[in-house]
C-alpha cells in the first residue's frame, strides 16, 4: 500500500509541481521517486525474489543508497549555489545609479539622462 500511495504522489508531484521555486520541485519529485524505489526494494526482499533470482545483492544495496543520497546531495549542491549566486552578483554585480529622483520623475528631468527611455 506504501508503494502505491508513493507512486500516486510522485504522479501529483510531477503533474502539478505545487512548489514556487522549480529547483523545489525536482527536489520534491527526486525524493519521492527515491523513496519509491527503496519501497519497491523492499518488497521484492520480502518476497525473497533475491534468493530466487540470484542476483547480487551487493550491487543493489549500493545502487539504491546511491539513489538515497542523491537527493540529499542534490539539496546540498541547490544550496551551495544560491551561496556563491548571490555572493558574485554582490561582487561582479553592476551597479546602477541614476540622477533623478524617483518621486515625482517627469519627462523633463529624464530626457537627456542615460538609461532612461522616453515614451511619446
Amino acid at each position: 500500500m506504501a508503494l502505491v500511495i508513493s507512486s500516486v504522489t510522485c504522479a501529483l508531484y510531477i503533474h502539478w509541481r505545487p512548489f514556487e521555486r522549480e529547483s523545489d520541485d525536482n527536489l520534491a519529485i527526486l525524493t519521492q521517486v527515491s523513496l519509491s524505489f527503496t519501497l519497491l526494494a523492499a518488497l521484492l526482499k520480502k518476497v525473497h525474489i533475491d534468493e530466487d533470482e540470484r542476483y547480487d545483492s551487493n550491487i543493489f544495496g549500493l545502487a539504491l543508497v546511491f539513489l538515497n543520497f542523491v537527493s540529499i546531495g542534490m539539496l546540498i549542491i541547490s544550496q551551495l549555489s544560491k551561496t556563491f549566486f548571490h555572493l558574485f552578483e554582490g561582487l561582479l554585480g553592476k551597479k546602477h545609479s541614476h540622477q533623478g529622483s524617483l518621486i515625482g520623475m517627469n519627462e523633463e528631468e529624464t530626457r537627456d539622462k542615460e538609461g532612461f527611455e522616453t515614451t511619446s
